[in-house]
């Protein structure tokens, strides 16, 4: 590559979460410490985004919320990316999924001048599939990709499974030892992403607050973009009961939280690698139907238990399997056994390393 800065374009708001700009910021971290540089480039945002990019002084490009993604390549064009040597988008997000023939408009032309590629999502919330362009790289870091990509021998670079998955660098020196599992657990960590759109928090506070003859230490994990409403319940409902029960705000990283617990309740969303990793045994509710495609073959590792679609799902049945694991340290045991033998903090050196080989 001539130059050596990567422009990593991605979106944070409510409707998306926090995976994407997570992911990014960690690339942006491994792309410097190779001695390159790197520009974010974001249209929807939450403010706290915007704040903690100026905190940490990462340069970005602020799209207009009313550019259509038809006109967004000629934006960036012309703000300052001239020095760019390759793009790498996460964008497979409602937005995108939502003007295909206008995102394909935007890889074309972006495509004119620079190599591009695309982080994307399994099944249905795979992009790939939906663009009449071809892409230079592929990258989806998930369990269950590299079959579904095993026959794709021609067109773009594939770089699929969990190998390559992104972990923040507060990682690296968080996991090297293998976890010590106790036998008597009564810490349970509850964390719906950035967003919790459909309010699971609550279902999974009454689940646990509804087990009487056992005391339990929680933490619940309220993201930047919950509703006040819900951030009020959540409240009430952490002093009112018996278990004792601490409420974190948009902590900037979940690993002391994970390391903490003896076992999570999440959702569908990326911290699932992360509770892997740190040998966290979890308990899973999909939000809906796409999410529980990705979560199954996540599960079927053995690393977590997937309960299934939120609508399917209901109090008890999460109080059920939280007594079941709670009681269970061998399959605690071995649930983190399986999570830090299956991945490993090198998935975003791999990335980089294999996009500088372009």
């Amino acid at each position: 590559m001539m130059n050596n800065k990567f422009l990593l374009r991605f979106d944070a708001d409510e409707r998306v979460g926090m995976g994407h700009f997570t992911r990014c910021r960690a690339l942006s971290e491994e792309i410097r410490s190779q001695g390159l540089d790197a520009v974010f480039a974001v249209k929807f945002a939450h403010n706290n985004v915007e704040s903690i990019l100026w905190e940490i002084g990462q340069t970005y490009i602020k799209i207009p919320g009313n550019i259509l993604w038809r006109n967004e390549a000629e934006f960036i064009l012309e703000n300052g990316t001239g020095d760019v040597s390759v793009v790498l988008l996460d964008i497979s997000t409602p937005y995108a999924f939502q003007d295909p023939t206008g995102v394909s408009t935007y890889l074309k032309v972006l495509r004119e001048h620079y190599p591009v590629i695309l982080l994307d999502g399994l099944g249905d919330n795979a992009l790939a599939g939906k663009i009449n362009v071809p892409l230079d790289m592929v990258v989806t870091p998930y369990f269950g990709a590299e079959k579904a990509n095993q026959n794709k021998k021609n067109g773009p670079i594939y770089l699929s499974g969990p190998k390559y998955f992104i972990f923040g660098a507060e990682y690296n020196t968080a996991v090297p030892n293998k976890r010590k599992v106790r036998d008597q657990a009564d810490r349970v960590l509850i964390t719906f992403g950035g967003t919790d759109p459909k309010s699971i928090t609550l279902k999974a506070l009454d689940a646990i607050f509804g087990i009487t003859n056992h005391k339990f230490y929680i933490r619940v994990i309220v993201g930047p973009g919950f509703n006040p409403e819900l951030k009020e319940k959540i409240e009430k409902k952490a002093k009112a009961l018996m278990h004792t029960c601490e409420v974190v705000y948009s902590p900037p990283s979940l690993v002391e939280h994970m390391l903490w617990c003896d076992i999570a309740v999440v959702s569908s969303g990326l911290t699932k690698y992360e509770l892997a990793l740190t040998g966290t045994p979890s308990i899973q509710i999909s939000i809906n139907e796409e999410h529980a495609c990705v979560n199954k073959p996540f599960a079927r590792t053995g690393v977590a238990e997937h309960l299934g679609i939120d609508s399917d799902v209901d109090i008890e049945g999460v109080q059920e399997a939280v007594v079941r694991l709670i009681g269970n340290p061998e399959r605690r045991r071995t649930m983190s056994e399986i999570g830090q033998s299956i991945l490993d903090t090198q998935g975003v050196a791999r990335i980089v390393e294999a996009i500088r080989r372009l």
